[in-house]
């Protein structure tokens, strides 16, 4: 089993790094 502060961090990361990649395609969506 994987430990859930491992599971949040990783939603976190993934969150964080999606935002980075929209910012930097230009795009005007916003989560």
């Amino acid at each position: 089993m994987v430990p859930t502060w491992m599971v949040l961090l990783g939603v976190v990361v993934v969150g964080i790094v999606a935002c980075v990649i929209a910012v930097k395609a230009g795009t005007k969506k916003k989560a």
